[in-house]
């Protein structure tokens, strides 16, 4: 196998394995778990659509008409609507599930544009698209990652009762996986697609002597 093909399978292999990262913590509901050692918790478990609460209540506010609040719902369920948005998804929630939306998107059509390749040899187009799209895919994990670390284990989220330690769970691990590998997958093949534009300058170069040396 030459080196720019063994580069390129490297390069869809690790693309592959960055989409289905990207898919699983797309709909994983633990990014982030939460917990207190002596009493009932409130929110026990979170990923970027499903919030999973345990006796969810806030003395504060008349939330559920004082009832507490169970079980695992979608972010944007009737359930959830007096707590979505001063509780669940502050803006930089939805920042975060914007980016992984648009990553997980791109991650899909770049890894399609490889998969043509394999029928379409020819076409460099299809290997220039999955170049840029895991460009942005890794620009964009390694953004959405750190935004959610930094910001979903600061004390000013979740900032309700009962909720005192937080860690960061199987969904995030999964994207973080998803942005190293996809930076990867960028490294191989962009060294496949220049080892490529290489080998053909090189043909041509040799073509053109041949040419000139059979003019004399």
């Amino acid at each position: 196998m030459e080196r720019n093909q063994m580069l390129f399978v490297i390069g869809i292999s690790m693309a592959t394995v960055a989409t289905i990262c990207n898919i699983i913590a797309f709909g994983l509901p633990s990014w982030i778990y939460t917990y207190d050692r002596f009493s009932t918790i409130g929110i026990e478990k979170a990923g970027l659509w499903t919030f999973c609460l345990d006796t969810f209540h806030d003395d504060r506010y008349n939330y559920n008409d004082g009832i507490p609040m169970y079980g695992c719902k979608w972010i944007y369920s009737q359930y959830l609507k007096e707590i979505r948005w001063t509780v669940l998804n502050p803006a930089f929630y939805i920042a975060v599930q914007i980016m992984a939306t648009v990553n997980l998107i791109l991650s899909l059509i770049g890894l399609i544009g490889l998969y043509i390749i394999c029928f379409v040899r020819k076409n460099n187009c299809p290997l220039i698209l999955g170049i840029v799209t895991m460009f942005f895919c890794t620009i964009l994990g390694f953004c959405e990652i750190i935004l959610y670390a930094m910001r979903v284990t600061d004390d000013e989220y979740y900032k309700v009762p009962n909720v005192h330690v937080k860690h960061l769970g199987a969904g995030w691990g999964m994207a973080v996986v998803a942005a190293i590998v996809s930076g990867m997958a960028l490294g191989a093949l962009t060294a496949s697609y220049l080892s490529v534009r290489k080998e053909r300058r090189e043909f041509k170069k040799q073509q053109s002597m041949d040419m000139l040396g059979a003019s004399y």
